[in-house]
Parts: structure tokens; sequence; C-alpha cells
């Protein structure tokens, strides 16, 4: 596991470690991928002169450390971007990148919605890391890390030896992902020094939940998709450093600094640098845009119904609000059932999104006293919208005007149905008389 690299490896035996590895392990490790890998140095390996590479090994500039993140993409698993670690050595042209990853596809993200994805640390050629993310018009941006030599040697053996290994871990978006895993594996290099974070972002300092806009800022369908799956367990405050997705890692890193077990203090970050400009773009169809428009459909629709009637328009448009509210609903009832995923016990929203309103519609709607379901629905919408401000899911992903519209069809099907109930039995009564 991840969280066991540093009791795998403790901090009063970092140095003793860092040495032997960094003489041995990875000596033979980079020479060994620029033979058989790269095959771009015709070094023999019985001409190698170990002496010298030893103390090339001691040069700040042999190995080079970067933080690499990758801009967000369109789909819901890359909204967030991607963090990986890039390990060179420029004078035996090997430059990799680690990656903590896994397969995307229909299996995997089920397994995600479940809460069994698996993912594993993945070793790659730089350059075939830049190609995809510029087949999908993503930029890539990096820094490169204050590492002393001894710590670069160590964190280059830990990750060969994790990536090696194939190792299948947990994958979660809260506690063990792309960036959680970058992190952790730093700090277990640099052992008893520690990162000292500058003026850090407000946006960074709250809940899970009140972090989306800021982890999404490029994807408001991605906002509102986590928004409704993420249950309770999203308002609960991590503190900081968990909250610390790919681009805020890479931005707060930016401005940190490594304390030593001496106290001094060295900026973490050398320089900034970008590997491959962004050219991806923002959908301009939102939530805010569709539910607007819901909304204001709905209360067109609504007052032509009082006018003329219920009408075939009205009838689609109510089946379609049906259809969004009941597919919510089923999903949630699922994530509630079925799914270990964390923050994913209860769900406030189920309340209003459940397939509850669709059953009782069912059995009810040739009944005379359906109106009585309609004020049933439009009671809980109501209680909904007054607590908006106290219910964070519905402050997120504009929900409440999707709830308001829904309520505004709710209640004139309420009036229209109760006014053409008691008309019937108004009508019934003058014939029988």
């Amino acid at each position: 596991m991840f969280f066991q690299i540093k009791d795998k490896y403790p901090h009063k035996q970092l140095k003793k470690l860092s040495l032997i590895l960094s003489r041995v392990f990875i000596v033979i490790t980079i020479l060994s991928s620029s033979l058989n890998l790269y095959s771009q140095t015709k070094i023999e390996r019985d001409s190698v002169n170990y002496d010298d590479i030893q103390k090339d090994m001691l040069r700040s500039e042999y190995i080079n450390v970067s933080l690499i993140v990758a801009a967000p993409g369109h789909e819901l698993y890359s909204a967030a971007g991607h963090a990986a670690l890039r390990m060179e050595c420029p004078s035996k042209q090997v430059d990799y990148c680690y990656e903590f990853d896994t397969e995307v596809n229909l299996g995997e993200m089920m397994d995600y919605v479940n809460g069994n994805m698996k993912a594993t640390l993945h070793r790659l050629y730089t350059s075939t890391y830049i190609k995809r993310y510029k087949e999908q018009n993503r930029g890539i941006r990096g820094i490169q890390l204050n590492l002393n030599p001894e710590q670069k040697s160590y964190l280059w053996s830990i990750l060969d030896k994790e990536a090696d290994s194939g190792n299948k871990h947990d994958f979660d978006f809260m506690s063990n992902n792309c960036s959680s895993v970058v992190r952790m594996f730093i700090e277990s290099t640099i052992g008893e020094d520690r990162i000292q974070y500058g003026n850090i972002d407000n946006r960074l300092t709250g809940t899970f939940r009140e972090t989306i806009p800021y982890v999404f800022e490029s994807s408001e369908w991605a906002q509102l998709f986590w928004n409704i799956m993420m249950g309770t367990g999203f308002d609960d405050n991590p503190g900081f450093e968990s909250l610390l997705f790919p681009s805020a890692l890479l931005d707060e890193w930016s401005k940190a600094s490594v304390v030593t077990k001496d106290g001094e203090e060295k900026n973490l970050v050398i320089k900034e640098y970008s590997l491959l400009e962004d050219k991806s773009t923002k959908s301009f169809f939102s939530p805010l845009l569709l539910f607007s428009a819901l909304l204001f459909l709905s209360v067109i629709i609504s007052c032509f119904d009082f006018k003329i009637g219920y009408s075939s328009v009205s009838k689609v448009f109510d089946s379609i609000l049906m259809i969004i509210e009941t597919l919510v609903g089923l999903f949630l009832s699922y994530m509630l059932v079925f799914s270990h995923q964390m923050a994913t016990s209860w769900n406030w929203l189920i309340v209003v999104f459940s397939p509850m309103p669709l059953i009782f519609w069912t059995c009810l709607h040739k009944s005379k006293q359906i109106w009585k379901a309609y004020l049933l629905f439009s009671i809980v919408l109501t209680f909904y919208i007054l607590l908006t401000p106290l219910i964070p899911q519905m402050q997120y992903g504009y929900l409440y005007l999707f709830v308001i519209a829904m309520n505004i069809r709710t209640l004139t099907n309420m009036f229209i149905t109760k006014h053409n109930s008691f008309h019937f039995l108004l009508t019934s009564k003058l014939k029988t008389s």
C-alpha cells in the first residue's frame, strides 16, 4: 500500500538506504534503462566507470524530479486534471513519467461507482505521456522540485520498485488518487524534512463539496455529477492537504518551501515550465442553461395550462421532468443500496429524487384523488427549496432551479386535477338530483 511507504522505509534509515540504493540499485536501473529500453547510449557494461557515475549522482543536476499536471479533460473522470511525477537523467537521456492510474472503460467505471476501482503505478516515457494529452488538446504544466541528490535517488528507487511490482491499490476520489499518491511519495522521500505551505488558497480550507467549483472549474457538468453522487460524507472537512487535486497541488507547491530537520528553509520548487500548451475549450451548454430553460418553460407552459387547459405539450414536458427525476432517483437508490464508494452512505437528495413519485403517479393518475399526491410532492419540493441554505447539495450545480421548475409543474397539476375532480363531483351530483 502507498500508505505503508513510510513504515517500510523508516525516516531514520533514509540516508543509509539512499546511499545504498543510489550507488547500487539506481545506477543499474538507469544504465539498464538507457541500454535496453531507449537504446540511445552505446556504453558497454564492462566499460562502465562506476566511480565516475557515483560522483555524477552526487551532482544536483544529475537527476531532475518534477511534478507535472495535465489540464482538465471533458470526461467526468478527467475533469479534475491528472498529476504525475517526472524523473529525468539528462546525461543518460532517460526521461520517465510515473502515474497512479487505471484503464478507463465501462467495467472500470462501474467498479468506481461500486467503490471497487483499483489503480496501479505506471511507468511510461515522458514522450508517450505528452503525446497522449496532445491528442486531447490538453496542456501540461510542470514544476521542478528542489530535492537533494540522495532524495532523488531514493525516490526513483521506490517509484521503480512500485511500478515493477504491478500492485493494484484502491482508488477513490477523496483520499487515494493521482495527486494524493504523488504527495505521499514526495513526503516519504524527504523523510524528516517537511513541506511548509505558503498562503493557502481559501477555496481549499472547507469541505470536499465546497471545493467542487474549484476542482471542476472547467466543467460545470462534472460539478453537477459529483455533487449529486457524493452524499453527506462529502460535507466533512478533511484538512486542506486532502483537497489538493492536481492543479491545486501544483499551485500550492509552487508557493511552498521545505524545512529541514535542522530548521533550514528552502523553496520547494526550482523552476516552473510548460510541456504542452492547453488548447481545450469549455462547453457552452451547461447545467445553468439547461435548468434555466426548464424553469422558463415550466412557467410558460403552466400559464397556458390555466388559460386553455392541460395540453399534449404539457404532457410531454411533464414526462421529461419525470424521466430526469426518476433516472437520478434510480442512480441514487443504487448508490445507497449497492455501492461501497466513500461518502455515499446517505444522500439527502433521495428525498426529492427517487422512483417514488413515478410509482405514486402510475398507481393514482386515473384516480380522482391524484391531486393529493401532487399536493404531497409540492410540500416536499417547497420544503427543500426553502431549506436550500441548510442543504449543501442544493447549493451546487443549480439543482434548486430544477426543483423550482418541478414544483411549479406539480402545483399546476395539483390545481388542475383538483378543479377537474371537484367539477366532476359537482356534475355527478347535479345529474343525480
